[in-house]
């Protein structure tokens, strides 16, 4: 809305309301800068303390190594089953050639044998690509979450509403000029953190069973590590 003064200075007024896509809608306007403030409070509760951010990236860091570690041996330890299973099948080739065994027996174990050697290179391939394929979303969260504070003190909208939208997904709606939000993973459990950290640990609560993590291949470490780290100083 503009306004034009009689002393001739003009002011300028951005309102929100509802698109009414849905139907009718009882809730009012409201005035941008009142949104805005908000909005900028509701981000502030999920901001990764900068402490925390360099602490979690160098965990990962120490993660990336280790589950190389893990996925190489376990590669190795599959080459070897694979070629295991080689040698059995070349033995039953031998067996079958020299009339030692009958068809039948023969090809029910070599197809036992060539579906265990599919499986082996399935794990071998699925260690070589995924093992640490993890971690980068995770090191893109804690950079997310860690500029919060900067998307917080800009006027940069497009950048608060993909903050937004990370934060709460769906969950975000405007009711009597009140928004109304629940986060999702892993926020809810950074803004519980932020909240609890003086009584509980805030990497132990993060990564708790299910934590910023996705599920990892059965024979790297188990999910729900719990690290030590010790919270910012408060002020």
């Amino acid at each position: 809305i503009t306004k034009h003064q009689q002393n001739g200075n003009i002011h300028h007024y951005v309102y929100y309301r509802c698109t009414k896509k849905k139907g009718r809608c009882s809730q009012s306007y409201v005035r941008e800068e009142i949104l805005t403030a908000q909005l900028n409070n509701a981000l502030s509760h999920y901001v990764l303390p900068q402490e925390w951010a360099k602490e979690m990236l160098s965990m990962a860091d120490k993660d990336e190594i280790d589950a190389k570690k893990i996925a190489n041996s376990s590669v190795q330890e599959l080459r070897t089953k694979t070629t295991d299973i080689d040698e059995k099948i070349s033995r039953l080739t031998d067996l079958y050639v020299e009339q030692d065994i009958e068809r039948t027996a023969y090809l029910e174990r070599k197809h036992t044998l060539m579906s265990e050697r599919k499986s082996a290179e399935e794990q071998i391939a699925r260690f070589e690509q995924d093992a640490t394929v993890w971690l980068q979303p995770l090191r893109e969260w804690i950079k997310d979450a860690s500029m919060l504070d900067e998307i917080i003190k800009t006027d940069d909208l497009p950048s608060k509403k993909s903050s937004l939208q990370k934060i709460f997904g769906s969950n975000l709606s405007l009711k009597n000029k009140e928004i109304q939000s629940v986060s999702i993973p892993p926020y809810a459990e950074l803004c519980s953190a932020r909240k609890n950290f003086v009584e509980k640990n805030f990497v132990s609560m993060l990564v708790r069973g299910r934590g910023v993590e996705p599920p990892r291949l059965s024979a790297l470490p188990p999910q729900g590590s719990v690290y030590a780290i010790s919270p910012p100083a408060r002020d």
